[in-house]
């Protein structure tokens, strides 16, 4: 994969091309590249989204230089940095090093501090940036109920959380390589009125690391929250007969610890996730197909059908019935 695309990328642009030559002569710079940083009131590097995106642009796509050091530093906007070939080395301000490969791709929330070591010629990084805004459309308009894509958008779109990445191994994931690869060719060949599309492609994406998310290996600087991934991936998909006695013995945990887990970290209980992820699973039936309301309540782990029109209808102020015809009407139907 990626092939036309690393021919066209792969010969040296003027900077990199002086960099390489300094590189050879020079020790390691820790002054960071002006082109790229500004210097905040606390004396810290960040890169402005102002320097890289265009006004008015919600997405941008630039090659990362190679050759060339970023001595710690931040952003405030989310990035996601892709391998096409070679390494990527980064370190992040807990000192944590690690070398990502062909095919992982990083995600990195606003504000999370983190240096970058020199590239080597071979080496073709691509970092698509984003506003948080740019993700409303492509959340908004995907059917699938996924609590997974749910969160792992909080953690990346949080400037509360200012030190979160998830890092996923997709090489050889051809669904994730052909999406990528739409989106980063339609942001290199800067095609007019492609903005929707790169929007529905990148909510497409998110839709498919979730998806995987077991395959991938997915990773995160703080292993509560690489648990509660691996929780909300279980409720994801064992929705209709998921336990909390379950998932915390599948990970050698107590039920207790997992629950204030979940509480800290998402602000629901086990219960509340999984009520909402079959809510949201009622509701998508109740949209797309004609099965019986007995026969959805079934489907999604429910027996006592009191307990499911009551919790219903507290969710989406409105009956099973009523909801499938509002919908079906193409009337607006209140979240």
């Amino acid at each position: 994969m990626y092939h036309h695309i690393i021919d066209r990328l792969r010969p040296l642009s003027e900077t990199e091309s002086a960099h390489r030559e300094m590189a050879g002569t020079h020790n390691r710079s820790d002054k960071f590249p002006e082109e790229y940083g500004l210097v905040a009131e606390r004396e810290e590097y960040m890169i402005d989204i102002r320097k890289l995106l265009e006004k008015g642009h919600l997405i941008e796509i630039h090659q990362h230089p190679r050759f060339l050091y970023f001595p710690m530093h931040s952003h405030n906007f989310i990035s996601l940095v892709c391998v096409l070939s070679g390494e990527f080395t980064m370190r992040d301000e807990y000192l944590k090093k690690m070398t990502l490969k062909e095919g992982d791709l990083l995600l990195l929330n606003q504000y999370a501090k983190h240096e970058i070591f020199p590239c080597k010629e071979e080496d073709i990084i691509i970092n698509i940036i984003m506003l948080p805004e740019f993700f409303l459309h492509p959340m908004a308009m995907l059917e699938k109920p996924d609590i997974l894509r749910d969160f792992i958008f909080s953690l990346l779109s949080s400037a509360k959380q200012p030190n979160n990445y998830l890092l996923f191994h997709t090489k050889e994931i051809l669904p994730i390589e052909n999406l990528l690869e739409n989106i980063i060719w339609n942001l290199i060949e800067k095609r007019p009125g492609i903005n929707t599309i790169n929007q529905t492609t990148m909510g497409l994406l998110l839709m498919n690391l979730s998806e995987f998310a077991s395959e991938l290996q997915v990773r995160s600087r703080d292993p509560k929250q690489a648990l509660v991934l691996k929780i909300l991936k279980y409720i994801d998909c064992d929705y209709k007969e998921a336990t909390l006695q379950e998932i915390a013995r599948r990970n050698g945990y107590t039920a207790n610890y997992l629950s204030h887990l979940l509480k800290e970290q998402t602000g629901n209980t086990f219960n509340q996730l999984l009520r909402l992820r079959r809510l949201r699973q009622a509701a998508y039936f109740l949209e797309n197909t004609s099965i019986s309301i007995v026969q959805i309540m079934n489907d999604i782990g429910y027996e006592n059908s009191s307990f499911f029109y009551r919790v219903f209808e507290e969710m989406f102020q409105c009956s099973p019935q009523e909801y499938r015809k509002i919908h079906t009407s193409g009337l607006f139907l209140p979240s």
